[in-house]
């Protein structure tokens, strides 16, 4: 820029010198000179301040991202731990339950193979299938048993056959009944056993009979999965 203005001062001298221009004509396009100098600079730095900001804008929600991932993370650990704390205090309440119904299969005279035949049945129901997911109570399995005769046991358990779901059935009948006898439970969740038993159990047989044919359809297929 400094070159171009002693261009135009050496012309505007020479003007000068033909009578052209005034001395104070001069001075004000030397500062016209310097004044767009100074303008370019000064947007030139606005567009750096505004590059500034927009980094910094960009940060801003780097990081307001990686506050919300961390939330996240706080929720799931604090979900996590809540969970387990509730499993391991339904794990010893069932442990009471069991030694109950153990006693009160002793006290049926029942044979050493039978009553662990029973308590096995009940154990895997209260400790593997309601707390595979969620925290069950042994009081709210009450509620469960359609979806354990009717998907789960077919499904996951290799042994499951229309045969065992009626006898392990029989075991966790005789243990809700034992737990309302103990008042552990309300008779309304003992009628809610029973009847479940008896309303679901030909679908049960039938739907784990067609699922272990190996050449039968799936009961378990597309919509199901859907539904499920």
């Amino acid at each position: 820029m400094s070159n171009k203005n002693d261009v135009l001062l050496n012309k505007e001298i020479d003007a000068i010198n033909d009578g052209e221009l005034e001395d104070d004509d001069i001075a004000v396009n030397a500062d016209d000179g310097d004044s767009k100098e100074a303008g370019a600079a000064a947007d030139d730095d606005a567009d750096e301040d505004d590059e500034d900001n927009d980094d910094d804008y960009d940060d801003d929600d780097d990081d307001a991202d990686e506050d919300d991932a961390d939330d996240d993370d706080i929720f799931d650990d604090q979900d996590d731990e809540e969970y387990e704390k509730k499993r391991a205090k339904i794990i010893e309440e069932n442990k009471g339950y069991l030694k109950i119904f153990e006693a009160h299969l002793e006290k049926k005279g029942l044979s050493d193979k039978t009553i662990d035949k029973h308590y096995n049945s009940v154990y895997f129901y209260l400790n593997t299938f309601l707390l595979r997911d969620e925290a069950i109570s042994m009081q709210e399995g009450c509620f469960f048993l359609d979806d354990y005769f009717g998907n789960f046991f077919i499904r996951r358990c290799m042994w499951s056959t229309p045969a065992n779901i009626k006898t392990t059935s029989s075991s966790l009948k005789k243990f809700y009944k034992c737990m309302f006898e103990s008042g552990k439970i309300k008779k309304y969740n003992y009628e809610i056993v029973c009847a479940t038993i008896k309303e679901c159990m030909s679908e049960w047989q039938e739907t784990c009979a067609i699922y272990n044919d190996p050449n039968g359809e799936n009961p378990f297929a597309f919509p199901y999965d859907l539904l499920h």
